[in-house]
């Protein structure tokens, strides 16, 4: 079950569209000030590519047609457990934890 009530996936042409949508997305979550700080308003990279925004209760992905079409996020919602374990997989080996300094 999710944590979220809503799930958006928005499409892009490329990655550099993915990027340019999630950076006015960013912006646009920074001018906001109808959510109480508590909520979640943040946006990370997953991959080249591939934004989630978290903003309260919704979940937006931001993905170049060719993640869009790698992950499949509508088959993984939709409950390939085997497909969501290779995936998942796959996605933590390309996001690193941040280094501690």
């Amino acid at each position: 079950m999710s944590p979220y009530d809503y799930k958006i996936i928005c499409s892009t042409y490329n990655s550099r569209q993915a990027a340019a949508i999630s950076e006015n997305l960013r912006k646009m979550l920074k001018l906001d000030g109808d959510l109480p700080l508590s909520q979640s308003k943040s946006i990370t990279k997953r991959s080249n590519g591939w934004y989630v925004a978290e903003i309260g209760q919704i979940q937006i992905h931001v993905m170049s047609e060719e993640c869009r079409e790698k992950y499949d996020l509508e088959t993984i919602w939709a409950g390939d457990e085997k497909l969501r374990e290779e995936i998942e997989n796959e996605v933590e080996n390309i996001m690193l934890p941040p280094k501690n300094h």
